[in-house]
């Protein structure tokens, strides 16, 4: 624990250095200690101050969430031209926390906060506001639009925006179908740790979409999807264990996986955590589990789990 002290008079210089104090308690997750720093200098309009009270308020840092208070001091931020608190209001208003939806009025906030904005904060500013003109959110939809402002917060080092415009040239929005320019924006993705872009560039190895078939490359991109939390590479990466697929088989692998795709509650990770009791292949055979897995699975909608389910059923009673 910290053992910084918040000054108690209210100047502008005192407010500057207990805004530091704040930080330094924030940083340190202390955030009681943090707020009561940032509120010294917002009761005398030191708009930083205020904006952490709007990050304090969002996150429910110190108390309970409160998306209106958040949008109340990032109002004060957004009208001080504060770039930080115009890009965090914007994000409320496309989102309809604590304010009305807007996103007329979210992409003004961000467009503005372009004019004074860092480095750290534009890259994902020219991202959202190409996402904007890609959905045609409060805008006329504008591929050609979104692709400008996803190239630029690209160049300036933003990895979901490589993977934005690869997207484009997957689903041919705006441009020609061109896969292996989507593999070749997917691998910028990837290289900074997207793991959505890392998902869909093993997909296109393992499948041979727009390069050429590559397994074991394939593997090494899902499990690292995997790794990185992306939930549908869960699944991916268990099947390929199981098979052997560009990896050497490893049936308890290929469990841990399946069961962390079935509690994303995916139907498939689900049947094949069943299939996994109902064999005992990586873990101890258990046709209690197997049929509670099968269960859930059927219930969910995949329809071999109904076959498995009626397969145990008739071993039960032959059993008897």
């Amino acid at each position: 624990m910290s053992s910084n002290k918040c000054g108690k008079t209210k100047s502008a210089v005192t407010a500057k250095g207990d805004y530091k104090k704040g930080k330094t308690h924030f940083n340190a997750r202390e955030f009681k200690a943090a707020y009561k720093c940032f509120n010294i200098g917002a009761a005398v309009g030191h708009v930083p101050s205020i904006h952490f009270l709007g990050l304090i308020a969002y996150g429910g840092l110190c108390g309970p969430k409160s998306y209106i208070s958040a949008a109340h001091y990032f109002q004060i931020g957004a009208n001080a031209e504060y770039t930080y608190s115009q890009a965090s209001l914007a994000t409320l208003y496309m989102n309809g926390r604590g304010v009305h939806y807007d996103p007329s009025k979210a992409l003004s906030l961000f467009k503005a906060s372009l004019k004074h904005g860092r480095s750290e904060v534009n890259r994902v500013t020219l991202w959202r506001i190409g996402g904007i003109y890609k959905r045609g959110d409060g805008v006329d939809q504008a591929y050609d639009t979104a692709m400008k402002y996803f190239n630029m917060s690209m160049l300036d080092g933003y990895p979901a925006a490589a993977f934005s415009i690869g997207d484009l040239y997957l689903r041919g929005m705006g441009v020609t179908v061109d896969y292996e320019a989507a593999s070749r924006y997917f691998a910028v993705a990837a290289r900074g740790g997207h793991a959505e872009a890392q998902f869909k560039l093993g997909l296109m190895f393992i499948r041979g979409v727009g390069e050429n078939v590559d397994v074991r490359r394939g593997f090494k991109l899902m499990r690292m999807a995997a790794c990185n939390g992306e939930s549908r590479a869960f699944l991916q990466t268990g099947l390929m264990y199981k098979n052997g697929q560009g990896v050497e088989r490893n049936d308890e692998e290929a469990f841990r996986w399946f069961r962390k795709s079935a509690r994303k509650r995916y139907s498939v990770g689900m049947y094949h955590l069943a299939t996994m009791h109902h064999t005992g292949r990586g873990t101890p055979m258990d046709l209690q589990k197997a049929s509670y897995y099968y269960s859930l699975s059927e219930q969910l909608g995949y329809s071999p789990s109904k076959l498995m389910l009626a397969a145990l059923s008739m071993l039960d009673l032959n059993t008897e």
